[in-house]
């Protein structure tokens, strides 16, 4: 439950205040009481809820948390880059090729690429973009200030990174850590137009992704954004796998509290099945899985 609240909620392009009042619920109630519990055993066992919704649904066997389709292909993740705004393209590769979380990829700031290495320390807080916002960057997921993570920088990562940075050269922001203490970095995202919020949060980068997604043509049959900024740690996550990297290091770059999270969120765990087999017959089933491997290396 815990899992897939956490899923749930990072796929929401919502307004601040809705995410206020849903993220206060899963921390304050749902979690505390359910987040240990599978779906099946609130609904069946502890009769939780009376009807269970899923009783009419067979599922099918190796059946997956996500779903192939919701990961984007090689070529797509290319076509979403090139439909980003200019000063956000950089965001794309930080998520697809680092597995950062959309607020880590905000926060994004000089110190955070040291040699053959991406330090991981901030993320941008949802309430960034208020005027009266001391503490614009916060704590990782899972993590207290003062720690990191630091997960491979590929070259051709930091072939982009040098690319942004002769384009937009970042700019310097004063903010209030959470233990008071007042810090400055050079950040890469901060707006450049006058009247513009001081930081760009999750919330705000959901309307441009959301943009990109539909000028690149990835869109369901209805004309929906088919992917979210999440859909690209999930790209990161499996792409890693599949180039037969163990599961505990990818759910240590992707920041994860447990493992458990890594094979729930990425879905290859599959029944009676091997990491590494269940990564290669899904990549097997796309024209560009060699040139996936590649793309961490």
């Amino acid at each position: 439950m815990g899992a897939y609240a956490e899923d749930w909620l990072a796929r929401r392009i919502i307004g601040e205040s809705t995410y206020v009042n849903y993220k206060g619920f899963i921390d304050n109630h749902l979690i505390p009481m359910l987040g240990h519990r599978p779906i099946a055993g609130v609904a069946k066992r502890e009769k939780r809820i009376r009807e269970d919704p899923a009783r009419d649904v067979k599922n099918a066997a190796g059946s997956q948390a996500v779903d192939e389709d919701e990961i984007p292909t090689l070529p797509e993740v290319r076509r979403l880059h090139e439909c980003m705004p200019q000063r956000y393209k950089l965001t794309v590769w930080l998520q697809a090729g680092a597995g950062l979380r959309v607020s880590e990829a905000l926060a994004f700031h000089v110190g955070c690429l040291r040699r053959d290495v991406i330090r991981v320390r901030w993320q941008v807080s949802r309430r960034a973009y208020r005027e009266d916002c001391k503490a614009r960057l916060i704590p990782l997921k899972h993590r207290e200030e003062g720690e990191y993570r630091e997960v491979p920088a590929a070259p051709f990562l930091c072939a982009e990174i040098d690319a942004h940075v002769q384009v937009w050269a970042p700019i310097p922001l004063t903010f209030q850590n959470a233990v008071g203490k007042i810090r400055q970095v050079e950040v890469f995202f901060a707006p450049r137009e006058p009247g513009r919020e001081v930081m760009p949060t999750a919330n705000t980068y959901g309307h441009y992704f959301k943009r990109a997604c539909v000028a690149a043509g990835l869109v369901d049959a209805e004309g929906r954004p088919r992917y979210h900024p999440h859909s690209l740690r999930h790209f990161f996550a499996s792409t890693a796998l599949a180039a037969g990297i163990p599961i505990h290091e990818v759910s240590r770059w992707l920041g994860h509290k447990s493992i458990r999270s890594t094979s729930t969120v990425t879905s290859f765990q599959s029944h009676g099945t091997d990491v590494e087999a269940s990564c290669s017959r899904h990549w097997q089933r796309r024209p560009d899985r060699q040139g996936l491997i590649k793309f961490l290396r």
